[in-house]
């Protein structure tokens, strides 16, 4: 807790039941927002304040804040900007990236070849 005098300025408890209360419905941007917008209202100290509270890095905290101070809007229905996030793996390796998946699959595997699994099938000679 800090303190100035007899007012205490910031209770790390108290942030960290806040954080607890909010936290089932926060999204990855919404969190990273709630922790920047803590931080600040803090003022000193707020970034080490909040990361020890919540568990959220510096850096995480840090990006929020940026945010902030952007005013950069995201629709509502998404958490990341769009064309943010990782890439499809078939669009990086457009030239033998299915080709070498199919070879993986052996042709003569037995069971549903769009099925999750596929079991081999034993010989009659390991069946008791």
């Amino acid at each position: 807790m800090r303190s100035v005098g007899t007012f205490s300025l910031v209770n790390v408890t108290s942030l960290r039941r806040k954080f607890r209360a909010v936290r089932p419905v926060l999204t990855e941007r919404s969190r990273r927002v709630w922790a920047a917008s803590e931080a600040l209202a803090i003022g000193h100290d707020g970034i080490g304040l909040v990361e020890r509270a919540t568990g959220i890095s510096r850096s995480t905290i840090s990006r929020g804040m940026r945010e902030l101070a952007a005013g950069a809007a995201v629709q509502p229905e998404r958490t990341r900007r769009a064309g943010s996030g990782r890439k499809r793996a078939e669009t990086q390796d457009t030239t033998t990236l299915v080709s070498d998946l199919d070879a993986l699959v052996e042709p003569t595997a037995s069971g549903d070849p769009d099925s999750r699994s596929q079991n081999a099938v034993r010989p009659d000679t390991d069946r008791s």
